[in-house]
């Protein structure tokens, strides 16, 4: 309670005294026993503080209202002290004693209520405790029994809903508990408990149970028996796991391991595990296939063999670095197959952590990439062949929408005179560069082409900031959306600036060219014309004996008509015979003449169709005196039905007349030996062919290969032109010349010109 009221207890009992004294003091002579009961009391319910109160209060009553004299402070005496001494101590005897009673009833009071909390508490916790165990039990479908040999002693509520049993009923039967084992675990079941009996230790039964509505469950049980002093049997205390969904999880981890495997075993990759110190844990099978090695290999160093030895030391050391660092590895190694190729692989290696932090495995994956590699090689050098085509043509790629440019090539940078350096130029800056004079122009077919979503060239200029004008050849397609929104525009960008002066240029070296191209003609022409009077004038002799013939045949078939026409009678027959002859020699040598004409007249090349057989026997016939005046015997083997060339007659026969002459001066100094000269034609799949074959001494080899260059001659007196001018003139007609040794001596000369369009088709 209270201070104040204790000692206000102590001043209440004083004066409570007071006025029992006063009533007891008429009939009793009691004046220090109500002081003493207040004493007392006070100590009782009030302490002792108070209780000293009680004492000092009371002797100061009893001293003024009891002692004499009366109502005064006077002097105790020492009867009276000593009685009041006693008295007060007897009082606060009475007053400890009543006060260590209380204490000790309060404290026994204290034990009893917090005895009957603690009772209360444990009886809470052992509710909670049976609770918690109720709930593990369902939580964990554990359940708990006991049993003996012949009954079934404690049955847990979580056993009977293991078992299918109801609660409520009790503790079901041995009989039909054993009757809920599956038929083909019983045995096992009740062997596994007879010799855990037998040997008195703790057993573990596992089986599966069979419920009434057909379930099947696997149940775990640990069993502990329990003997007596005697050693007999008292009970077995058994705890049941249902681990049906357990060994369904088993079921179903062991299908996915075996998934699993399959998935690592089916991976287009190489896959592996290491311990924490870098040692080989496992390596899928695909790897042992690939490399040709063996686990134990690969295990003992084989890595060496498997990597491509320029590839070893630095692989090497990033595999090391990342064991002592425990960060990833990750290298682009070659590896070598069973075959001994070595292909480029993708090799990554991840540590796996526990908790705490630590490396408890490696694991890592190698991927093929050679294909990838190899491409991206193709690729790598393909764009550096692009960048430098652009450079070389300078040419640039770029693409743009309506806002901004997204991209541009090196070489656009280059041409446009930007940094590449300082990023993507603004549309803005771009457009200022393009000549004032071609904005418009450029703009309007930008816009047409994104109108009818079409592509567009244009050339337009563009002026850098040092005033240099370039010209740009731009081809341009607009990419749309789906929905028809445009995309982007890309560009392919020509500086034709130097196009453009050498297009001037080339105007200007084209009219000269084509000048001299017609100089060129005609030097040729004349030399050619002269090259054929030149030969002409060989056959100076030859010609003037095929003209001399047919006119001394003419003269003698006039003289024989004079003598006719004199005879008596005239022989008019004979003579109309003579004329006729005449005739015929006088059309002769006209041919003659006219041939001769043909070959020296300076005309125009003219492309005909030509009987190539007919223009060999008229060149045979003005050569047939000069080839007789040197011994030389001439053959032809002419294939029939032949189809027409195309070319100029004249150009052709001066060719065939210079291979010739050529052949029969190359018989002159071959002695008493057979000169003959062969000239021959056929068909073939490119055209028509002539062959001038002769039996003269030939080539040296040397000279066999500059035969045709111009002013290389074998004759001691000649120009060397002769075969020049003639390759030019086959050439011309699109054909070839060339010659080769003859066997067993002499030279071939073999021209091949094609056949006339008409006779071809």
């Amino acid at each position: 309670m209270p201070t104040i009221f204790r000692y206000g207890i102590a001043v209440l009992s004083v004066t409570i005294a007071i006025g029992l004294d006063f009533f007891l003091l008429r009939r009793f002579e009691v004046k220090l026993t109500p002081f003493l009961f207040a004493v007392a009391a006070t100590v009782w319910y009030a302490g002792a503080g108070p209780g000293a109160l009680a004492i000092v209060l009371s002797v100061l009553s009893l001293n003024y209202f009891f002692l004499r004299p009366s109502f005064s402070l006077s002097p105790i005496s020492y009867a009276d002290l000593v009685y009041l001494a006693v008295c007060t101590s007897c009082a606060l005897a009475v007053g400890w004693v009543s006060a260590v009673r209380r204490r000790a009833e309060q404290e026994l009071r204290q034990a009893r209520e917090e005895l009957e909390a603690k009772v209360v508490e444990r009886t809470a916790d052992l509710q909670r405790s049976e609770g918690y165990l109720a709930e593990a039990q369902r939580l964990s479908h554990t359940g708990s029994a006991a049993y003996n040999d012949t009954e079934i002693l404690y049955w847990s509520e979580e056993a009977s809903r293991i078992w299918g049993f109801d609660p409520p009923q009790g503790i079901p039967s041995r009989e039909a508990v054993w009757q809920r084992i599956h038929p083909d675990d019983r045995d096992r079941v009740n062997e596994n408990i007879e010799h855990g009996v037998r040997e008195k230790i703790s057993f573990v039964n596992e089986f599966r149970i069979i419920l009434p509505n057909g379930t099947i469950k696997h149940l775990e049980a640990t069993n502990n028996p329990v003997f007596s002093a005697s050693g007999e049997l008292l009970e077995i205390v058994v705890t049941g796991i249902d681990v049906t969904e357990r060994r369904r999880a088993e079921e179903a981890l062991r299908e996915s391991e075996y998934k699993l495997r399959e998935i690592i075993e089916t991976v287009p990759g190489l896959l592996w595990s290491l311990d924490p110190n870098g040692e080989p844990t496992h390596i899928n099978q695909r790897t042992l296939d690939y490399s040709g090695l063996r686990v134990e290999d690969l295990k003992h160093g084989g890595w060496h063999a498997f990597l491509h030895p320029d590839d070893l030391p630095e692989s090497a050391r990033a595999f090391s670095h990342a064991i002592q660092t425990g960060t990833s590895y990750q290298r682009v190694t070659r590896l070598r197959r069973a075959d001994g190729e070595f292909r480029w692989h993708d090799s990554r290696g991840e540590p796996l952590r526990d908790r705490q932090g630590r490396i408890i495995q490696w694991y890592g994956l190698s991927v093929d990439i050679d294909e990838g590699k190899k491409a991206e090689d193709r690729l790598r050098r393909s764009e550096a062949y692009l960048a430098e085509a652009q450079r070389l043509s300078h040419s640039g790629v770029s693409a743009f929408n309506e806002t901004a440019i997204l991209y541009g090539s090196e070489e656009t940078y280059r041409i446009w005179g930007f940094d590449p350096a300082e990023g993507v130029p603004s549309r803005e800056a771009v457009f200022q560069r393009i000549h004032s004079d071609d904005r418009g122009r450029l703009f309007a077919e930008v816009q047409r082409a994104v109108s009818e979503k079409r592509d567009y060239s244009i050339t337009y200029r563009i002026v850098l900031p040092d005033g240099t004008i370039k010209y740009l050849e731009v081809f341009g397609r607009p990419a749309f959306a789906a929905s028809g929104e445009l995309v982007e525009i890309v560009t392919t960008q020509i500086d034709v600036t130097e196009r453009k002066r050498a297009e001037e240029a080339l105007r200007t070296v084209e009219a000269q060219a084509r000048e001299n191209e017609q100089r060129y003609r005609e030097a040729q022409l004349e030399l050619v014309h002269a090259n054929r009077v030149a030969t002409m004038g060989q056959l100076t002799s030859s010609i003037a004996h095929e003209v001399n013939q047919p006119i001394t045949a003419a003269v003698t078939y006039a003289l024989a008509a004079r003598r006719f026409l004199s005879a008596e009678p005239s022989n008019l027959r004979e003579v109309d015979d003579a004329l006729s002859l005449i005739v015929k020699e006088g059309n002769r040598a006209g041919e003659v003449v006219g041939r001769i004409r043909a070959l020296i007249k300076k005309a125009p090349a003219r492309k005909d169709a030509v009987e190539i057989n007919n223009a060999i026997l008229e060149v045979i016939a003005l050569a047939h005196a000069e080839a007789a005046n040197n011994g030389v015997s001439v053959r032809t083997q002419l294939a029939e039905g032949l189809p027409t060339v195309q070319g100029d007659r004249v150009q052709l026969q001066q060719v065939l007349l210079n291979l010739i002459i050529n052949a029969i001066e190359a018989m002159r100094d071959v002695g008493e030996e057979k000169r003959e000269l062969l000239i021959s034609t056929r068909n073939e799949p490119d055209g028509v062919s002539v062959e001038v074959r002769d039996s003269g001494p030939g080539f040296a080899p040397a000279a066999l290969e500059r035969v045709f260059e111009a002013f290389y001659s074998t004759k001691t007196g000649g120009l060397g032109l002769g075969l020049s001018i003639c390759r030019s003139i086959i050439e011309a007609h699109n054909g070839r010349l060339w010659a080769s040794p003859n066997v067993p001596r002499g030279a071939i000369f073999r021209f091949v010109v094609p056949a006339h369009p008409a006779a071809a088709s």
